[in-house]
């Protein structure tokens, strides 16, 4: 009787929201601070949290903006300096930060809880509404950045919160919540500027469908009230761009960072990602270590050196072509140039690479274009799941974390394939297709568009993985519990 009273806790109505959003911090916080004690507290004296590689592009012009109202450099979007501007009115300069990471943690529980209800606007199944709700709670890789001071938390609590109020203007047809939905895509493309296009996709697909149905005005009308919080911020930001660089810029100058123009990092990245490899230097078994890229910012050894693959050459370059590329770029890591001559070995470089590129592009067309996109995408959607779950190397664990890692690891990894399973199989009604698609529009853009694995960008999309694996085990479980019973 003992336990079934404490499922029937644990599965309380969906209208017990404040159960919901209880249990939500809670448990949420215990991750938090989990992260906290494997992550934080040894970027800067006084910052409970940890820093990524793309911290202090973020950062750094967001101070800049507070002191001097300029904010500079900005190959960055200012998705946000909101917040942190907000808390460094009347906070130091670390403690903005760490108010920033407080709301992240609260933002990311709240967010469990209204992707679960939009789930249940849709459904009307109390089912699927525990499984979301529960499977999201307790993954690590949806935890994985309310740590870290980047964007990523909060873009994907931002991708939850327009959807919410989205399903909600589907449900109530109230423009109110249709305009909330736009503000909050608004705040995720300052955020992450790829998803721009997002909902374009989105109502491309929901909207063919049903083409002979929807009046013109009435969706130009629809249109106007989901973006007119978008125009009016981005139309601030593109006369901004524009009176300092004289050309629209409505995002972000670059997909690379500033630096990257000034050395090899995107030509090398490019010929590397050409062939199907990966070019995130800190992966202990990326194909760009192979060429020494960044040795000595690499803090995790791989056991077994990352190799290039055999069939991957061209006229334009052989094994011993790159194994002189890989001796150019190691002295030119060396540091013992001049700024001069470093630019010019740097040009070099740069111009071997893009020639080999060019070759496979050519020659290869497809590796370049089928092979390795598809490899990305495989990286991409099923990595580990668990990157930034302990701050060890696997073989430094204790037995406990290792137990931990291993299941956090089979448990991202069902979760990915049962998505993948539904995008093949494709069970899902119309009304529940809204909670798919930005898992299917993250899936095309990053591996197959810009040939990008990095488990991070899956982030915001995660959450909708997690709905669309649920959506797949109840359609079964329904399906086959129905036909029995027949």
């Amino acid at each position: 009787m003992s336990i079934r009273r404490s499922i029937q806790f644990f599965l309380k109505p969906v209208e017990n929201t404040g159960f919901w959003i209880g249990l939500g911090l809670v448990v949420k916080l215990l991750f938090f601070l989990n992260g906290l004690r494997e992550f934080g507290a040894t970027a800067h004296p006084g910052f409970i949290g940890a820093y990524g590689g793309d911290t202090f592009y973020y950062l750094q012009p967001m101070e800049q903006w507070y002191k001097t109202g300029v904010y500079m450099p900005d190959f960055r979007m200012p998705g946000m300096a909101p917040l942190y501007l907000l808390f460094r009115e009347v906070l130091s300069y670390t403690n903005a930060q760490n108010a920033v990471l407080v709301v992240q943690w609260i933002m990311a529980s709240l967010s469990v809880f209204f992707l679960a209800k939009s789930v249940f606007l849709i459904s009307k199944s109390r089912l699927l509404f525990y499984l979301t709700f529960y499977v999201l709670l307790l993954s690590s890789y949806a935890n994985l950045y309310d740590y870290y001071f980047l964007p990523d938390s909060l873009a994907t609590s931002a991708t939850i919160f327009f959807m919410y109020f989205l399903v909600k203007y589907y449900v109530s047809r109230r423009l109110g919540n249709l305009f909330i939905s736009g503000l909050f895509f608004c705040w995720l493309v300052f955020l992450r500027p790829p998803y721009a296009l997002l909902p374009l996709f989105m109502g491309a697909v929901c909207i063919l469908p049903n083409i002979k149905k929807i009046t013109l005005s009435k969706s130009l009308a629809t249109l106007l009230v989901f973006s007119s919080g978008f125009i009016l911020v981005d139309s601030c930001w593109i006369t901004r761009n524009y009176g300092k660089y004289a050309r629209i810029i409505p995002l972000q100058k670059a997909v690379y960072y500033e630096t990257a123009n000034n050395d090899y990092l995107e030509p090398l990245s490019e010929f590397v990602t050409a062939f199907g490899g990966n070019m995130y230097f800190w992966d202990p078994d990326a194909e760009i270590r192979w060429f020494n890229f960044r040795k000595d910012a690499i803090h995790i050894e791989s056991s077994r050196p990352p190799e290039l693959p055999e069939n991957i050459y061209t006229s334009q370059f052989n094994r011993d072509s790159l194994l002189n590329l890989k001796k150019r770029i190691t002295e030119a890591e060396s540091g013992k140039f001049s700024p001069e001559e470093e630019r010019k070995i740097n040009e070099g470089i740069g111009a071997t690479c893009r020639r080999y590129e060019q070759s496979l592009k050519a020659e290869r067309p497809e590796l370049y274009y089928v092979t390795s996109r598809l490899k990305a995408a495989y990286r991409f959607v099923f990595s580990n799941g668990t990157y930034n779950l302990f701050n060890e190397p696997f073989r430094q664990l204790n037995v406990l974390k290792v137990c931990v890692r291993f299941f956090y690891e089979g448990f991202y990894k069902l979760i990915a394939l049962l998505c993948v399973a539904g995008i093949v199989f494709f069970p899902y009604r119309l009304r529940m297709l809204i909670f798919f698609l930005p898992v299917l529009y993250t899936f095309i853009l990053f591996p197959f568009v810009f040939r990008f694995s990095e488990y991070r960008y899956m982030v915001p999309a995660y959450p909708f993985m997690v709905v669309s694996a649920c959506y797949l085990v109840f359609y079964y479980k329904n399906k086959w519990f129905t036909s029995s019973a027949q």
